[in-house]
């Protein structure tokens, strides 16, 4: 009877928070430049079935080591906690290399990596978590093998995309008749393509026939070289973003990175120069969650793994680490998750000077704004009302934090190698109704608690 009454006097308190206005966007069609794709070395992930462990030497960083579909199965949870809305996986055709670089069958799942029962039960259970499987295709000599085979996988597994390495081995019009195909298997489905870098002339080329999305080294280069290291400057990547806007018809679909199958770990770069790798990626995981986009993020990266250039980076995942950096990139899914800005927004830079940067993303009359003080020192950055209005309030999200315009506009204070993702919202004053409520309810609370006192006095008179 106690517990009922105090339920009673609290619901009008729950009930209170529970209208409290959210700053949740509504919800839109899915694009996929909404996606945050995690990407998988298969062989190198989890090693969960012992009964396909063929010719496994872990020692040896060229052999197989054990990964398996039926690993990565076990880990889609600790995957999808993450935020992650996508995984790519490395090719998984009969191969005999670790990697699925040379293909040898392109109708069998490699042995080592367990059945094509295994892996069809995978894209079902990804499915179920509303999660995407993208499966990496290997550019064939055989034209016609490459379409049938495309297809095929397609009404087999019910996939959702593909990543296609070295399009510049096959012509244009052979890649113009395989968009065609596998697009026509499935509706919506996704082709992402990789290019070289310098291969700039042919990226309009590519999306024009179907692409949906170009992996963009150039932004990949900037971007690790900028936040590899502490106090410098972000000025060049900002006007590499210029060039790449230029360059593509759909900018905001663009493939980013701070480091894949075929790089250096981002770790790596960062121990090279004597800095904290965990910081590091934190930054520069910042900048890939908040920019212009489709973030990829290469497995281990979230426990700053280390590794250089192959087959050094494509060491065995360690899923007994400290979980701080992954609790990170959770915090930053949901932020992206949550602002369509972050995903679909316009960018703009407010201000930039050394390794401090400031810009705004917007979209349909949200406007996110993202600070990364990628120095050596605490920065105070005032801003103007013009740029931002004056009767608003920026409402950090990564750190807890409300700033309100003063004279000198609004001053954004940073602690050294620090970021933070504010969303700008109407300003909110003393809440009375909240306050009111809240000495009614405990008024209400304390006078019950002192006529029961009273009442258990009495009885025991």
């Amino acid at each position: 009877m106690i517990h009922k009454r105090i339920v009673a006097l609290f619901l009008p308190l729950f009930l209170l928070f529970g209208s409290l206005p959210s700053m949740a966007a509504g919800k839109e069609e899915n694009r996929w430049q909404d996606e945050l794709i995690y990407s998988i070395m298969i062989d190198r992930f989890n090693n969960s079935r012992l009964a396909n462990d063929r010719d496994i030497d872990v020692n040896d960083p060229n052999a197989y080591h054990g990964g398996d579909l039926k690993g990565i199965m076990d880990k889609l949870d600790y995957i999808h906690d993450m935020g992650f809305t996508t995984i790519v996986l490395s090719p998984l055709f009969k191969s005999d290399s670790y990697d699925g670089g040379t293909i040898k069958d392109f109708y069998k799942v490699d042995e080592h990596y367990g059945t094509m029962k295994e892996f069809k039960q995978l894209v079902k259970e990804a499915h179920k978590r509303n999660m995407k499987v993208v499966a990496s295709f290997i550019t064939s000599s055989d034209e016609n093998e490459m379409v049938k085979a495309g297809s095929w996988w397609i009404e087999q597994t019910n996939i959702d995309g593909y990543k296609m390495s070295k399009l510049e081995e096959a012509s244009l019009p052979f890649w113009e008749k395989f968009v065609k195909e596998v697009k026509a298997a499935k509706e919506g489905f996704y082709l992402m393509g990789e290019l070289p870098e310098e291969d700039v002339k042919n990226r309009a080329n590519y999306e024009r026939i179907g692409f949906d999305s170009l992996i963009d080294y150039s932004l990949y280069n900037q971007t690790s070289e900028t936040f590899s290291k502490i106090n410098s400057s972000q000025k060049m990547l900002q006007e590499q973003w210029q060039q790449t806007e230029s360059t593509y018809k759909n900018p905001l679909a663009v493939g980013t990175m701070i480091d894949n199958e075929n790089t250096a770990r981002f770790t790596r770069k960062a121990l090279e120069h004597r800095r904290h790798p965990g910081t590091r990626t934190k930054l520069a995981l910042t900048h890939l969650f908040s920019s212009p986009g489709i973030p990829t993020v290469y497995y281990g990266t979230e426990i700053a793994l280390d590794g250089g250039e192959k087959p050094d980076n494509h060491r065995m995942m360690n899923f007994r680490v400290d979980k701080e950096l992954i609790d990170y990139v959770t915090k930053l899914s949901e932020v992206r998750n949550q602002l369509p800005s972050l995903r679909r927004g316009t960018f703009e830079r407010l201000y930039e000077k050394g390794g401090m940067v400031i810009y705004k993303r917007q979209y349909k009359g949200e406007t996110a704004v993202i600070a990364i003080n990628n120095t050596s020192k605490t920065q105070i950055i005032d801003l103007g009302t013009k740029q931002l209005g004056e009767e608003k309030e920026l409402r950090g999200l990564l750190e807890d934090d409300i700033i309100r315009p003063a004279k000198e506009g609004y001053r954004i204070a940073l602690d050294r190698e620090k970021a933070n993702i504010y969303v700008l919202a109407d300003k909110t004053g003393l809440n009375m109704k909240f306050v009111v409520a809240l000495v009614v309810v405990y008024g209400a609370f304390m006078t019950f608690i002192y006529l029961a006192w009273k009442r258990g006095r009495a009885r025991n008179k």
